[in-house]
């Protein structure tokens, strides 16, 4: 979708008095291998692109987005999604950071999300990710069983995943999300309150718990695999919500789990209705105008090509 020219006399829209929270979301659309069950807009990274180019076009994009407020508002999160961006490197990640703070206000308490992969992440990356201002890492750990990762079509192992979580710790994040996913093919109820036991031995402060779904565009969706039965998997998770409650963990959002005061910003702005830019191949936006009163959603092409 085209946005609209700015400078038309709008105002942003708020409510009882409020500005409405402004959120930024960062799409990297490439990883090492795209995943079986994966709908996402990501796909294997060509080796001749550089990354300063696709940067540089984000900053383009988002530059583009702000000129579009009438009122402009300080940023209150910002989501790096993929796709896997613990491919890009520190040098990007600090790049990019900083072109956003030149462009944009950023709240003195900001959210600041990277998606890590742990087939694709090491210290000294999570390191640089922190020293550039990524204050939360999100590590797509999926499971703690190695046949179940096989199954997945993930590219790590469970000791890479641990591995990552202590690197991360390392590097000096006091903030980590784990994703967890369960009715995995041939999952048990062993297996679901296992991997649910593991998650929380790595002492996370967040853990987004996901059922795994069947989209139709994907290997899994052409070939189904054999997924485990459904009371089943209800049950298992029902004990699951028990256990991390049991554990510290507040469920407070569909698939999100956290401690007290880890409530994930970014994610709650999305259910609140909130604003959202969305920069990247295929990032999805949403702007509220009071004149004419509407709600702008806007969606970038999704290919990196036709993007950049």
């Amino acid at each position: 979708m085209t946005a609209p020219a700015a400078g038309d006399g709008r105002e942003d829209l708020s409510v009882a008095g409020r500005s409405i929270p402004l959120s930024l979301y960062i799409h990297v659309p490439w990883c090492l291998r795209k995943c079986p069950y994966c709908d996402f807009g990501s796909r294997p990274r060509p080796a001749a692109l550089p990354e300063w180019a696709y940067r540089d076009a984000l900053l383009r994009d988002l530059a583009r987005e702000l000129a579009d407020l009438a009122t402009p508002r300080p940023l209150t999160s910002i989501f790096i999604g993929g796709g896997t961006p613990s491919l890009l490197s520190g040098e990007t990640i600090d790049g990019l950071l900083r072109g956003i703070r030149a462009l944009a206000d950023l709240a003195p308490d900001i959210e600041i999300t990277l998606e890590a992969n742990p087939g694709s992440a090491d210290a000294a990356r999570f390191a640089a990710y922190r020293a550039a201002g990524v204050n939360r890492l999100s590590i797509g750990v999926q499971s703690l069983a190695a046949e179940h990762l096989a199954r997945l079509g993930r590219i790590h192992d469970p000791g890479q995943a641990r591995a990552a979580v202590a690197a991360a710790r390392a590097a000096g994040f006091a903030n980590l999300n784990l994703d967890l996913m369960y009715g995995l093919p041939r999952q048990t109820a062993a297996d679901m309150a296992a991997d649910i036991e593991g998650a929380i031995a790595l002492e996370p402060e967040h853990i987004s718990y996901y059922q795994l779904t069947i989209e139709p565009d994907t290997p899994f969706g052409r070939a189904r695999p054999p997924l485990p039965d459904e009371d089943l998997v209800a049950d298992a998770h029902e004990a699951a919500v028990a256990r991390l409650a049991a554990a510290g963990f507040a469920h407070y959002e569909t698939s999100a789990f956290a401690r007290p005061g880890r409530r994930c910003r970014h994610n709650l702005n999305y259910w609140a209705f909130g604003d959202y830019i969305g920069i990247g191949a295929g990032a999805h936006g949403k702007l509220t105008f009071a004149a004419p009163d509407r709600v702008a959603r806007r969606i970038k092409r999704e290919g990196p090509e036709a993007y950049l």
